[in-house]
């Protein structure tokens, strides 16, 4: 090979493994905020594809984009929850994602370690997470907030960058018909070298491959509907 060819090649492994890693970020994962909030007009529309809208918009302090969507699915809330608090069957719908480590559970938060299996050159990422459940049976919805932590448990490998996830939430709100409202929002810092425009380009995609990996996953035949959610309409 070439030099010329040579670095053509890297370049082209070189946007590979930031779509994997965009593509990771998709389902399983991702960030911090205290209290979710819905997308107004700060956000730009930058496209809907099956009825589901993505949007993105520059975050200060930060050089990569946020990003959300918003979007209705052909499966029941109860079913979609169930997939949620099944932490081990994240690795079935999460693309890239090597291993998942449930460190601890309780009714309505959990704990657990990530490991991404990314394409060379770049390194794969691992996140340290706690999720937390916020029901509102008044609105018939659910917010899950995934929060980046440190914690003695979950340390460093040499197998990974450890990725930061700034701010991320998903709202699940359960309608007619048996269907679920998604709205979700993220916000992540990979870590390590990745160029921000290249995360940015990539990552436009997550708002709508993350609202239908959900729908794929709950309309799966072993899922169980979770108990605390069923008969929402």
């Amino acid at each position: 090979m070439t030099p010329g060819n040579a670095t053509r090649a890297g370049i082209r492994a070189s946007i590979g493994a930031v779509r994997t890693l965009s593509a990771s970020i998709t389902l399983g994962l991702l960030l911090t905020c205290s209290t979710a909030h819905a997308v107004d007009d700060t956000w730009t529309l930058i496209a809907e594809k099956d009825g589901i809208k993505s949007y993105r918009k520059s975050q200060p302090g930060s050089k990569f984009l946020g990003f959300a969507g918003d979007g209705v699915i052909d499966a029941d809330i109860a079913r979609v929850m169930a997939t949620v608090y099944d932490l081990k069957r994240y690795i079935e719908y999460v693309d890239l994602l090597k291993e998942v480590e449930p460190v601890a559970q309780g009714e309505r938060d959990f704990t657990i370690w990530q490991h991404y299996d990314l394409s060379w050159p770049v390194r794969d990422r691992d996140y340290a997470l706690r999720g937390t459940v916020e029901p509102d049976a008044d609105k018939k919805s659910v917010t899950l907030t995934w929060t980046s932590i440190t914690d003695p448990r979950i340390p460093e490998k040499d197998c990974c960058i450890r990725a930061q996830l700034t701010r991320t939430f998903f709202r699940f709100t359960a309608l007619p018909g048996g269907k679920t409202r998604i709205e979700c929002e993220i916000v992540t810092d990979p870590r390590g070298k990745l160029p921000a425009w290249m995360a940015n380009m990539v990552q436009k995609n997550w708002p709508y491959n993350t609202i239908k990996g959900h729908e794929r996953q709950a309309r799966k035949a072993d899922v169980v509907p979770h108990p605390d959610y069923v008969g929402w309409r």
